[in-house]
């Protein structure tokens, strides 16, 4: 590992100049990018441990925001235990989360921006070898990049969260036919434990490692997410969108989550807008692009097959400017569609709706469907599921999710389908589990 480590650190420094100047001369991606890394070298939440005599106990790392969810708990306990942790995330999706959470725990968090373009080995901001104090570390799934894999070497506990053997490239459906790839046998076998993602990964990596270092899934986000929706009563926006969601019974409140303009034919169907417009239905759409042009897209796509429907704009400069009011009383006025472009709410309000269609399984894969099961919601998705695991866990559990194949009849599909009666019993149990779970994972991490 030492060697592939060096090798790779040789190549990247020999490009450093190059990526400076292409940063330098804004050449996209690589501007974006670098634009990203350099904010290491000012932040403050960026100053390592070691500055100040202190040391960290553990290091998380994690791609996104939700791979951020899954660890929370786990980085939440051992602050309350007085413990140190850095985070290292690569995705300028989970930025605001971090930063949030630093300034949430300053004594407690360091965070650094994975440095892919920029990386140099003599800038402790720029090379997260230098840059770690810890003696133990966590990894959430994926981006087994090499100085990662190197520096979780050096620890004396180097754990895998949520390991699956899922990828875009798999085409066997059987268990029996599947194996872990070499590259990803060599990778996982450098980890003192692996905590697999599903039964399924837990079943195809047993065969090429050893048992020992395996452990059943652990589904921590459940926690974190059923926290957050629990706090929501506390939001400044529960009282206001209560107002408007109390006009409803809970049966007629549908939610379209995390939407892409190829879902939009769902409002092809005349009588759904229809509905909507009589205040019979209570329609929230959270897009999954918040651009301003992504969801001027989406309107004019839907004003194509419903020119008359009104469309709500739920936006961030709506609460800033003490304009929320205005807002439901335009709603209840004139009924029709709410699109909300908030950040940071869609897993706090799925409780409030019986249906949730949750988007992306007409592109590359379906979004999160656990936040609204968590939320004892009816789920509905597109075709593409083979990715998600938190889909594989749900439906093992005998719980159904709605595959929607063709959106024209997505509202159909949704007013069809019954509910299951015993998912609410089953998340109290998997809550409950959860939180055991997590009781493990801490004394693991701190003896």
């Amino acid at each position: 590992m030492l060697l592939i480590f060096l090798i790779q650190a040789i190549v990247r420094v020999t490009l450093y100049p190059l990526f400076i100047a292409l940063y330098l001369l804004k050449v996209a991606p690589f501007y974006a990018r670098a634009s990203f890394e350099r904010r290491n070298y000012h932040d403050e939440g960026c100053r390592p441990f070691a500055r100040f005599g202190k040391k960290a106990h553990c290091v998380f790392h994690f791609s996104s925001e939700g791979e951020f969810e899954q660890i929370r708990p786990l980085s939440d306990e051992l602050i309350s235990l007085g413990k140190n942790i850095e985070l290292i995330f690569t995705s300028p999706s989970v930025e605001h989360k971090v930063i949030e959470y630093y300034q949430a725990n300053r004594e407690n968090v360091r965070y650094l921006r994975l440095p892919l373009m920029i990386y140099f080995p003599l800038l402790s901001r720029q090379n997260i070898i230098a840059w770690s104090s810890a003696n133990k570390m966590m990894m959430v799934r994926y981006d087994f990049f090499p100085e990662l894999l190197y520096l979780g070497s050096k620890m004396s506990e180097f754990i895998l969260f949520s390991a699956t053997v899922k990828s875009s490239r798999m085409k066997e459906d059987s268990i029996e036919e599947l194996r872990l790839p070499k590259i990803k046998r060599y990778i996982y076998s450098m980890f003192t434990k692996i905590i697999c993602a599903t039964t399924q990964d837990y079943e195809v990596i047993n065969k090429d490692l050893d048992k020992d270092k395996l452990v059943h899934p652990i589904e921590l986000r459940m926690l974190q997410i059923n926290t957050r929706q629990h706090l929501f009563r506390k939001h400044p926006l529960y009282e206001e969108l209560n107002r408007a969601l109390s006009l409803y019974d809970y049966n007629d409140r549908i939610c379209l989550a995390q939407t892409w303009p190829i879902e939009m034919p769902f409002f092809d169907d005349v009588h759904f807008c229809e509905q909507m417009m009589a205040g019979e239905l209570f329609v929230f759409m959270a897009p999954h692009v918040l651009k301003e042009e992504n969801v001027e897209n989406l309107v004019q796509l839907i004003k194509s097959t419903c020119p008359k429907l009104p469309i709500h704009m739920l936006t961030k400069e709506t609460i800033d400017n003490g304009k929320l009011d205005v807002f439901v009383n335009d709603f209840q006025a004139t009924p029709g569609l709410v699109i909300c472009t908030l950040k940071g709410v869609l897993c706090e309000i799925y409780p409030y709706f019986s249906k949730v269609f949750v988007g992306g399984g007409h592109g590359k894969g379906i979004h999160s469907v656990l936040e609204p099961f968590v939320a004892g919601a009816q789920i509905f998705c597109g075709p593409n599921v083979k990715r998600s695991t938190e889909y594989d866990t749900i439906i093992k559990l005998g719980v159904e999710i709605g595959v929607i194949n063709e959106m024209k009849d997505g509202y159909d599909i949704m007013k069809s389908t019954s509910a299951n009666k015993m998912a609410n019993e089953l998340i109290s149990d998997m809550i409950e589990e959860s939180e055991i779970a997590k009781r493990k994972l801490i004394a693991l991490l701190t003896n």
